[in-house]
């Protein structure tokens, strides 16, 4: 029998087998009519911790709301690049503040993403091979600040 090279506490999950979905949106309209029983599914197929994940401002609040509703659930805030056109910098001192919260554990979803184009202009000046459009990297190093002024990943 190999030794453990460390003292490894047991497990607070109590499922031999356990899942943490790390990136659902259990806040969009799709599940408004068995949102409680998707929920219910997941933790009886052995999901112990779910975290939402806001897109847009709606949805973070939404996922917020959510997430205070169940101990199991989380939250992180944060506006998609598709969402870039309706970023502010009241939106940005809004996000700040919700990721204040208990239930918060990240900023997200953000990034970089060029596949669609949901705020008009921005991937075709991507994909033109022009400079970075400003509201888009805006959107995302804004959100990196955050993150790192919070804390949170």
């Amino acid at each position: 029998m190999i030794e453990k090279p460390f003292h490894q506490p047991p497990s607070p999950i109590p499922h031999p087998l356990s899942f943490i979905d790390t990136h659902c949106h259990m806040e969009m309209k799709e599940f408004d009519s068995d949102r409680e029983e998707v929920i219910k599914r997941a933790r009886e197929a052995g999901v112990e911790v779910m975290i939402t994940i806001g897109s847009d401002l709606e949805g973070t609040l939404e996922g917020l709301k959510l997430a205070e509703l169940h101990d199991f659930i989380y939250c992180a805030v944060g506006i998609h690049p598709h969402e870039a056109k309706d970023f502010s910098d009241q939106t940005y001192s809004l996000l700040k503040e919700l990721a204040q919260k208990k239930k918060v554990i990240a900023i997200g979803e953000t990034g970089l993403d060029y596949h669609y184009d949901h705020s008009p202009g921005i991937c075709r000046e991507l994909s033109s091979g022009s400079s970075l459009n400003w509201r888009m990297s805006q959107v995302c190093r804004l959100s990196f600040i955050a993150a790192k002024q919070m804390k949170t990943p």
